[in-house]
Parts: structure tokens; C-alpha cells; sequence
């Protein structure tokens, strides 16, 4: 009820997209206070613009490193779905990395990405 009280309207279909959300507060700003709205946009280019840090390549096998690279590359679309969860699945088979090892080597990402 708050939202419709300070004019926000529409909807986002689940799941929901960072970006979608992202445009969506921008343009409400963008009503409400121009100036807020512009600085946002800066931040958000700055963030976007900002290299993830690496995690260390030598501390992982080439196998692991394998896997990392395509986890990333997923990231970079901001939802891991449940077709990507398979086809990561299928790679950590094939490079035979087990379960806990593969949650370990998410998370040393996801961390990393949390650190920016």
C-alpha cells in the first residue's frame, strides 16, 4: 500500500531482474527527485564500470578454474536459472569436482563479488 501511496505502479514478474528492478526505482526517481535520480545513475555506472576482483587462479586446479570461468560467465547475466544449474552441473561431472567442492568455489566467487 506504501508504494502506491508514493505513486510507484506496475508490476515485475518473478523471478526478478536486477536491471528490470534497477529501472524501475530509477524512473520513480527520476518523478520524484531528478537530482537523486542522476546521482544514482552515476553510482550504478561507477559499480558497473568497477572490475570484479579475481579470485587467485593459482590456488585452484585447472579443472576448478574451468568451472569458475563458466560460473562467472553465468554471473554476468545476474540469475543463475535452472537450465544453467544443469548445464553446470553437467561440467562438474566431466571434470568430476564433487558437490562440496563446487559450492566452495561458488561461494570463493560470490565472495569476491560481494568485496567490490
Amino acid at each position: 500500500m506504501d508504494c502506491i501511496k508514493l505513486g510507484i505502479q506496475g508490476y515485475i514478474v518473478k523471478p526478478p531482474n536486477p536491471d528490470e528492478i534497477t529501472l524501475k526505482i530509477l524512473s520513480y526517481y527520476k518523478k520524484v527527485d531528478p537530482e537523486k535520480a542522476t546521482n544514482a545513475k552515476l553510482e550504478i555506472a561507477r559499480i558497473d564500470d568497477n572490475p570484479q576482483p579475481q579470485t587467485p587462479a593459482e590456488s585452484f586446479t585447472k579443472e576448478e578454474s574451468e568451472y569458475i570461468e563458466e560460473f562467472k560467465m553465468i554471473l554476468k547475466g545476474k540469475v543463475v536459472n535452472d537450465t544453467h544449474r544443469k548445464l553446470l552441473k553437467k561440467l562438474a561431472e566431466k571434470l568430476k569436482l564433487s558437490d562440496e567442492r563446487i559450492s566452495d568455489l561458488e561461494n570463493a566467487v560470490l565472495g569476491s563479488n560481494q568485496q567490490k
